[in-house]
């Protein structure tokens, strides 16, 4: 498809990735891993992502959505997703007893980066509007069809949830007492985060579920995706 000069937005496109990346290394920093916010996204500035993003820059949503709109796929967004861990789409590899991908269990890091992306996306595109319930109208919308092992979808959920409840500074206290415990396993909420029925819940799931790799949980079908929520 040929685009003319005035569909072409390079500066717009690159404003909107580096506004992005700022807020996610300010909230990366709030959030205790702030030396690895300063490496987030830097692979949208290279000429297989940052091309489409001028070509399909829309300024309300990702341009990935524009360009699978228009080839119904992105390329860009393969290109991102295989090198930025924060993704929990990188985090999927093939089963040896079945030899089909499943999700793998993400470090408690990288849960809390793309904690961290997620609100900046909500932050970068609803600007003035923005909201602390955002993340999660956002995060719930994709819920039923996500590709994501069960341990990390409950972890960045309790996080999101958190923020919802309660605002960024209870989400990102939360994310740093999860830093430095020891091992995995996410710590437990405060009584007042407790009391909140979705959370407690939440909180009780990651007590149960296994840590290692595992296959798709509740039925969900393979081949079903969540729509990334990058910039």
């Amino acid at each position: 498809m040929k685009y003319s000069i005035s569909e072409i937005h390079p500066i717009k496109h690159f404003r909107t990735i580096t506004h992005h990346r700022h807020q996610v290394m300010i909230n990366c920093i709030r959030a205790g891993i702030g030396f690895q916010g300063m490496f987030h996204d830097l692979s949208k500035y290279m000429p297989e992502e940052f091309i489409a993003g001028a070509l399909h820059y829309q300024g309300t949503r990702s341009p990935n959505e524009g360009e699978r709109e228009e080839y119904g796929y992105s390329k860009a967004w393969m290109h991102h997703k295989g090198r930025n861990k924060h993704h929990f789409e990188y985090w999927t590899d093939y089963s040896k007893e079945t030899r089909q991908l499943q999700p793998v269990l993400m470090p408690k890091r990288y849960v809390i980066e793309m904690f961290c992306d997620r609100m900046a996306a909500s932050q970068t595109y609803n600007g003035k509007n923005y909201k602390d319930t955002d993340p999660l109208n956002y995060f719930l919308g994709g819920k039923k069809v996500r590709v994501m092992h069960p341990m990390t979808e409950a972890e960045i959920e309790i996080i999101i949830r958190i923020l919802a409840l309660e605002g960024s500074g209870a989400a990102f206290s939360y994310t740093r007492r999860w830093l430095k415990s020891k091992g995995h396993m996410i710590p437990r909420p405060s009584s007042s985060q407790m009391a909140n029925k979705e959370i407690a819940e939440l909180y009780k799931r990651t007590r149960s579920l296994p840590r290692k790799s595992m296959m798709l949980p509740y039925g969900m079908h393979q081949n079903k995706v969540d729509f990334d929520h990058s910039v």
